[in-house]
């Protein structure tokens, strides 16, 4: 709780009455908790190890089975590959791609919106078995395109106090700005095309 008072005086200054408002400041709280964990375990960090530290530390921070980042593995979006995926239960995980179709993840990149399921995931999408909650965001990349996802999966119902707004906009612009300077990267180093000759 924030409590705050003030004293509400007569002309000659003497206080006549007091005014006070008690406020739960525990959502700003989580807010900030979060911001500080998945901050400082990101600080310092770029490209495969950013989205590593990002995925574990959301995880933590969330109290959360599972997490994971993806980019978009084809245009038009059928498939994606992960960039870091971590679970509580083993840890840092092996990369994957997989088809976008029967999962919660076709929401989020054909839709360009985040999608929340609070329970009953399972039922939805059969192929999530085992887990209750899901929680997708998509990273957007500075053309307006998606290039990819943030994803949370666990086993308990979940409710709204998973959704950290404001933090995950942080971190999913700079997921954004490092996969862009990843693919950037990537076509710079690849080998020129073979010029035509000329006649």
């Amino acid at each position: 709780m924030l409590s705050r008072g003030a004293a509400i005086r007569d002309e000659s200054g003497r206080a006549y009455r007091l005014v006070g408002l008690d406020t739960d400041v525990t959502a700003l709280r989580r807010v900030q908790a979060v911001l500080d964990a998945v901050a400082d375990g990101t600080a310092g960090t770029a490209g495969t190890r950013f989205f590593a530290a990002m995925v574990q530390h959301f995880a933590r921070a969330l109290q959360v089975d599972s997490a994971f980042i993806t980019e978009c593995a084809d245009d038009p979006p059928t498939r994606v590959r992960t960039l870091a995926y971590w679970s509580a239960a083993g840890g840092s995980g092996s990369n994957f791609e997989y088809e976008l179709a029967g999962t919660p993840c076709e929401a989020v990149i054909h839709g360009a919106r985040d999608c929340f399921h609070p329970e009953g995931l399972e039922r939805l999408f059969p192929i999530e078995q085992g887990f209750e909650a899901y929680l997708g965001l998509p990273i957007v990349g500075s053309d307006g395109r998606v290039l990819g996802h943030l994803a949370f999966l666990d086993r308990r119902a979940r409710d709204e106090e998973m959704i950290v707004e404001r933090v995950f906009r942080i971190f999913l612009a700079r997921a954004a700005a490092e996969i862009e300077r990843l693919r950037l990267l990537a076509r710079e180093s690849s080998p020129a095309a073979p010029a035509r000759a000329l006649t």
